[in-house]
């Protein structure tokens, strides 16, 4: 079974009672995982229309190398769910005000084929291997992965029209 190194192991992004374009949130992250070359899942979209709840799933993964992959998890939570009507630039456009909940993690996924788990002298071997032998070019990739997280949650605030940190 692969390893888990969590790079990032949870931040939220949240706001209550604000208007937003869905569909334009969602156009934004998922060109965000396109431009960065992640591919993305969607591991669950659960709609339900009497407490007017909306649960989406995504998981965008890149292959570093045949050993390490990157994996950012992104959960959206939207509550208490009205169309609304908005005018912007002279013409009237369907919106929805919600409270929002965005929950980022990410993390390295290592062998993630499995090609070190068959035996226990493998693992063992993968053991001495990630402990001696690429201890530089994981930190290099959790750097990476980090900065691609971080850069993904300042993009979303940046929507929202939240202040960064």
């Amino acid at each position: 079974m692969a390893e888990l190194d969590f790079v990032v192991p949870g931040i939220t992004v949240s706001q209550s009672d604000t208007v937003i374009d869905t569909k334009a949130l969602y156009r934004l992250i998922k060109d965000w995982f396109a431009f960065h070359k992640y591919d993305l899942l969607e591991k669950e979209h659960t709609k339900d229309e009497n407490r007017a709840h909306t649960l989406i799933k995504w998981e965008g993964e890149r292959k570093a190398d045949d050993y390490v992959k990157y994996v950012i998890k992104v959960t959206f939570t939207l509550n208490n769910e009205k169309q609304v009507t908005v005018k912007e630039k002279g013409r009237e456009l369907k919106r929805h005000r919600v409270t929002i909940k965005v929950y980022i993690e990410s993390y390295l996924e290592k062998d993630y084929e499995d090609r070190w788990e068959k035996t226990p002298i493998q693992q063992f071997f993968r053991a001495v291997y990630d402990k001696f032998m690429i201890t530089g070019r994981l930190d290099r990739y959790a750097d990476e992965l980090r900065k691609h997280t971080l850069h993904l949650r300042d993009e979303i605030k940046s929507y929202l029209r939240i202040q960064k940190l």
